[in-house]
């Protein structure tokens, strides 16, 4: 994916470039460790990402339900974005004519309306303006968040809540982002029992709607301790398969999912002995990371052959510098 643009080999590169010379200026060598942390955390973003979609892939996330003012939920999260709009100049406004109150996971909507607000600010104007309005009736309520932003050609909007999708790359290549928070955005609604709409004019802004029930019913088989989102990205009996040829990327990534406490890993060097792991000794994964460009076999090839076998399902994630 285009979206995981190598973290890790920008880390290499900067890294080489640094044991290259010698007697390197104090001033280069914190310039360079600075980019190489940012790369860090980084790929640390995307890792924690794909955990929590895995997660839900896995339906294994379940909901708090409670009552939540939605106003005031509104007026904190809108309140911690605001420092953030104000270095661009970006009004925020929250527009409500009544108070709405709503059973669900105030964790997740907080979450959801975090993503919907933050994308408003990142993909505004400078001097822009973000609306989130509040509306109820007797059985739904309604989120609505308005940008005055860059707008989604028509042709985009359909891919909008794909994996690692962002739209006008040469526009957007400085704004950050993993490419995976409006996936995650409506997989949280869909928990909730809702849906996510989008409305956008190229060059003008959008308007993304969420649409709730009021009291959300879940029905619970079993009984477990709750979990915010963060403690179930963090997930010992998770088991990753790393292709890769390059033994430093397998280090580098190795390390950032330790650091998640997950520590049934294996490794890779290339596509053939991939598939050797999943056909012949029928190894199972929750998550593939595989590198496109391998000898013997590469990334594209691997996945043709894995799709071919009977009941794949494994996630896997492209990592590619190209």
């Amino acid at each position: 994916s285009h979206e995981l643009k190598t973290p890790i080999t920008s880390v290499k590169v900067l890294a080489d470039s640094l044991l290259a010379q010698q007697d390197v200026p104090a001033e280069l060598y914190r310039e360079f460790l600075e980019d190489i942390a940012e790369e860090i955390e980084r790929e640390d973003k995307i890792i924690n990402d794909l955990l929590a979609l895995v997660k839900m892939d896995k339906s294994a996330a379940e909901l708090n339900i409670t009552s939540v003012n939605m106003n005031e939920l509104a007026e904190i999260i809108l309140k911690r974005m605001r420092p953030i709009a104000r270095k661009r100049d970006i009004e925020l406004l929250l527009v409500s004519t009544r108070e709405v109150t709503a059973e669900i996971d105030e964790v997740k909507m907080s979450l959801i309306l975090t993503n919907l607000i933050e994308n408003a600010i990142k993909y505004n104007r400078e001097h822009g303006k973000v609306t989130v309005i509040l509306d109820a009736d007797h059985q739904y309520f309604t989120i609505t968040v308005e940008d005055t932003g860059i707008g989604i050609a028509k042709d985009k909007i359909d891919k909008l809540f794909t994996k690692f999708e962002r739209f006008d790359e040469e526009k957007n290549i400085t704004i950050e982002g993993t490419g995976l928070g409006m996936a995650i955005t409506k997989k949280l609604v869909e928990l909730m029992k809702g849906k996510i709409t989008v409305e956008s004019i190229a060059g003008k802004g959008s308007t993304f709607t969420v649409t709730l029930p009021q009291k959300i019913k879940v029905i619970k088989e079993n009984s477990f301790p709750q979990k915010n989102l963060e403690d179930q990205m963090i997930n010992p009996e998770l088991k990753v398969l790393i292709v890769d040829d390059n033994k430093l990327n397998r280090k580098v990534a190795r390390n950032f999912l330790e650091s998640l406490e997950i520590n049934k890993i294996d490794e890779c060097s290339n596509g053939l002995e991939c598939l050797t792991k999943i056909k012949e000794e029928n190894q199972i994964y929750d998550i593939i990371l595989m590198d496109i460009m391998m000898p013997v076999m590469n990334g594209e090839e691997t996945l043709k052959e894995l799709k071919k076998i009977t009941n794949f399902s494994i996630p896997v994630i492209a990592l590619t510098a190209d």
